[in-house]
């Protein structure tokens, strides 16, 4: 029965890696820590808070690059 060397250290260049093939400062690309239980925000919105809480959201939006998809600015994919 033939051997088979792994791969080197050395064989693996960056350009074949996986994560070459997404573009990390795409709004679309989601990071590992992007899930439905992620808080975003730690104070939940009330009556009362609305100007804070929304402001801090906008913030953290803004620092995700994902601000763009609730104002807009951010185009719908072409299919």
């Amino acid at each position: 029965m033939a051997e088979t060397n792994p791969p080197r250290p050395t064989d693996l260049s960056p350009a074949h890696s996986p994560a070459s093939k997404y573009d990390v400062s795409s709004p679309f690309c989601l990071h590992h820590s992007d899930n439905l239980g992620c808080i975003l925000v730690s104070q939940p919105l009330e009556d009362d808070n609305y100007p804070t809480w929304s402001r801090a959201m906008r913030m953290t939006l803004e620092a995700k690059h994902k601000l763009g998809f609730i104002d807009g600015s951010i185009p719908q994919p072409e299919e």
